[in-house]
C-alpha cells in the first residue's frame, strides 16, 4: 500500500505535500501549472537545475489512496481517510489513521500479553518436568 519512489512524480511527491494526493493529481497539477515532461531544462538558471536535481535524488514514501481504500473496503470497513473530489481525484486524510492504528497496537499488545502468558506457563511446565526427571535419577 505504499508508494516509494525517486524524485517528485509519484504518489506523495509534488502536491502529496500540499494535499496528501495521488500520482494522478499531480500529474493533474503539473498539466494545470503546465509543469510536465515537456521542459525544456536547458532554459532553467542554474539554481533551477541545481533543485530539479536534487528534488530527484529524494526517495518520497507514502500510501496510495486507491490501495487504502481497496483495502479497507476489502474488509468491510468505512474509512473516512480516503476522499475522492467530483471529478475522481483521491486524496489522503492521514489524520484519519490514528485511530485505527491505536486501536490495532492495542489488540496486538493484549494479544502479545496473552501470548506471553502463555510462553511463562510452558517454560514453567518444562522446569517442573525437567527437574522432576532429574531427582528420579
Amino acid at each position: 500500500m505504499s508508494a516509494f519512489s525517486q524524485g517528485g512524480n509519484t504518489a506523495t511527491g509534488r502536491g502529496a505535500l500540499r494535499s496528501n494526493a495521488t500520482g494522478f493529481r499531480n500529474t493533474a497539477i503539473d498539466k494545470l501549472l503546465g509543469r510536465g515532461m515537456d521542459v525544456d531544462i536547458s532554459a532553467l538558471s542554474q539554481e533551477e537545475k541545481a533543485a530539479r536535481e536534487a528534488k530527484e535524488k529524494l526517495l518520497y514514501t507514502g500510501f496510495i489512496a486507491q490501495d487504502v481504500e481497496k483495502a479497507a473496503q476489502s474488509i468491510g470497513y468505512d474509512f473516512s481517510g480516503v476522499d475522492v473530489d467530483e471529478v475522481g481525484i483521491y486524496g489522503l486524510r492521514y489524520s484519519e489513521f490514528v485511530m485505527p492504528l491505536v486501536k490495532t497496537v492495542q489488540e496486538f499488545s493484549e494479544e502479545n500479553d496473552v501470548l506471553q502468558d502463555q510462553i511463562n506457563n510452558l517454560i514453567e511446565l518444562v522446569d517442573h518436568l525437567l527437574k522432576k526427571r532429574a531427582s528420579n535419577h
